[in-house]
């Protein structure tokens, strides 16, 4: 997908191989899940939401996703628990805590669940 939108990712020279890493980035485009992983493939956080959605909920559930029920501040024991769990297997996690895909340059607020 990334070479047909001509997206080519580098790393920095010097980066040592990272596990039980987490990963915290804006949300500039929907390109950035795919930049990441390929880079550094790793399981991602997701509003919950996105499980029913046809098609694209059934392969981010079955790429290991971490859901979350935003705006729910119960849901923070388990999104801690689902975080660890994932870190724990050697894994790396990656969220976007804007929760959405922001303007060019612009930096939304966080949500609080995250």
């Amino acid at each position: 997908l990334l070479a047909i939108c001509g997206v080519r990712g580098e790393e920095a020279p010097g980066n040592a191989a990272l596990e039980h890493a987490l990963f915290v980035s804006n949300h500039v485009s929907w390109l950035d899940i795919f930049v990441i992983n390929a880079l550094h493939p790793c399981r991602f956080v997701a509003k919950a939401e996105i499980r029913a959605w046809p098609v694209l909920g059934w392969l981010v559930a079955a790429a290991g996703t971490v859901f979350i029920a935003r705006g729910n501040r119960r849901e923070l024991r388990h999104i801690f628990k689902g975080i660890v769990s994932v870190l724990g297997e050697g894994e790396r996690v990656a969220f976007f805590p804007e929760g959405t895909v922001a303007q060019q340059g612009q930096v939304l607020p966080f949500h609080a669940n995250l």
